[in-house]
């Protein structure tokens, strides 16, 4: 008897890149700062010898909300000559996948990733006078150049916050210094730790200066404190925090090692440097759940792999978990069987089975033997698409499918009956209606890592997919007999 089965639509291919970047872009912003593109754009031009204005800009964003929504990962989902052709636009600005191979850059092929798009439109003669901001498009003329025309200069090094400095701080104030400084700070729940460094006023005076070049990510209060952060393309936050309220920068600003932050009117400035972003970093103010670095020993090894500070860098266990999910992805890729052959005491090649391979491999077991998804969901609780982090659980479209969260952004799954193991984006074509924990698992894990991967190429591979697919399934019989998967 078969009570559930999978239903097929429109049989569609998809070219999917993935992999590190060949091509150094610095610290310029790559994503939107809160949802602007506008920095995105005047960088990517920038990269390409492009001069833009305002006016530019602007032109770009109107055809980007018109395109996309401004929207990297979208999939057009309207029928035309390209639809019939199982060859469907995609992305920022909606390239087919072969016209973006054509005018893609070395290093920057992901036609997910709007920077990359952008990069491609902008090696495209005359871009800006191709668009309108009010129609379609239709991408023309030969590509400017295989590669990044304009390099940027080497990535930021590091320096000190205020000018005269040559040397780490010899002067010591109560609470100071960074880490478990034996002094119980009010307001911390009881706790001696110290998230940052604190530059008093009675030594240090005049403007903040900037100790690692990046993107000004924000600027505003936070907890009746001025913050201002700076993301760099290493993936660290340096906060500038307690300062008081003269800012000379504005978020989207790209800013180097020296350039004016702002100005010291208060006590002091409380300099933080963190490996996670801000919103979890500030949420661990007062442990060292928030990736926070010792600031005087990062300065002082001009980054140096952060050694001997007193939060070291390390492997998580979270980067652990994306790092053995994706053995399931070459050099041979689990290939989706459901009921897949027993690995480890779980099933490792169908949807449930590599969520519960992939926590076998840290010692978590489901109780009473737990095998489906719809047992495997009694016993998580549901949470927000916000908090989503590695090794939760979502579920495709009902309780039917379930795929491993690998980041806040990227999930894998075994996806369907003889495709092989894959990743995509979370919130892409078919995405997660439902998200789950499980505590045990996200106790040993600990937080999130990221499935970015670092050096290296991009890989492109081809996926096959269904524009219609969902679960038709009779929920009187499954609650008699349980659920019975149709194979074909």
């Amino acid at each position: 008897m078969v009570n559930v089965r999978k239903v097929y639509a429109g049989k569609m291919e998809e070219t999917i890149t993935t992999g590190g970047s060949d091509g150094e872009v610095g610290d310029g912003p790559t994503e939107p700062v809160n949802g602007d593109w506008g920095p995105v754009i005047r960088y990517a031009a920038q990269l390409m010898d492009v001069p833009i204005d305002d006016n530019g800009i602007n032109l770009v964003k109107a055809q980007i909300k018109r395109e996309s929504g401004g929207n990297e990962q979208i999939v057009q989902g309207i029928w035309d000559v390209n639809m019939a052709n199982g060859n469907p636009a995609q992305g920022l600005l909606q390239f087919i996948p072969q016209t973006f191979n054509y005018y893609a850059v070395e290093g920057h092929k992901n036609i997910k990733s709007g920077f990359d798009q952008l990069l491609a439109s902008f090696n495209i003669p005359n871009f800006l006078g191709q668009i309108s901001g009010r129609s379609g498009w239709s991408p023309h003329g030969a590509p400017r150049s295989k590669t990044i025309i304009k390099p940027p200069a080497p990535k930021s090094t590091w320096g000190w916050p205020f000018r005269g400095m040559n040397g780490a701080p010899t002067s010591w104030e109560n609470g100071q210094q960074f880490g478990h400084t034996g002094w119980v700070r009010p307001g911390s729940g009881g706790s001696d730790f110290h998230d940052g460094f604190d530059f008093g006023s009675a030594h240090y005076s005049g403007d903040i200066l900037c100790v690692h070049g990046g993107t000004v990510t924000s600027v505003g209060y936070q907890a009746g404190f001025m913050v201002v952060t700076v993301k760099s393309s290493d993936g660290l936050t340096t906060v500038y925090q307690e300062f008081g309220n003269s800012v000379s920068v504005r978020v989207g600003q790209s800013v180097k090692t020296g350039d004016v932050i702002g100005r010291l009117t208060t006590t002091h400035l409380h300099l933080g440097i963190t490996t996670k972003d801000f919103a979890t970093a500030f949420a661990h103010s007062f442990d060292e759940g928030g990736g926070w670095l010792d600031p005087i020993k990062t300065i002082q090894s001009n980054g140096g792999g952060a050694k001997g500070q007193s939060v070291p860098i390390k492997k998580s266990r979270a980067q652990e978990y994306i790092e053995h999910a994706k053995t399931y992805l070459s050099p041979e890729p689990q290939v989706y069987k459901w009921g897949g052959e027993v690995k480890d005491g779980a099933h490792p090649t169908d949807c449930s089975g590599l969520w519960l391979s992939l926590a076998l491999h840290f010692g978590i077991r489901l109780k009473d033997g737990a095998r489906s998804t719809y047992q495997i969901i009694k016993q998580m609780r549901p949470i927000k698409r916000s908090e989503v982090q590695t090794g939760d659980a979502g579920f495709v479209p009902d309780l039917s499918h379930v795929v491993c969260a690998l980041d806040n952004k990227t999930l894998i799954q075994e996806s369907s009956y003889s495709e092989p193991c894959n990743t995509r984006s979370i919130d892409g074509y078919y995405k997660p209606l439902n998200w789950y924990r499980y505590d045990p698992l996200a106790n040993v894990l600990g937080g999130e890592g990221s499935s970015d991967d670092s050096g290296g190429g991009t890989t492109t591979t081809t996926r096959t997919y269904y524009q219609i697919k969902f679960d038709w399934q009779d929920d009187e019989s499954i609650k008699l007999y349980v659920a019975m998967l149709g194979l074909r």
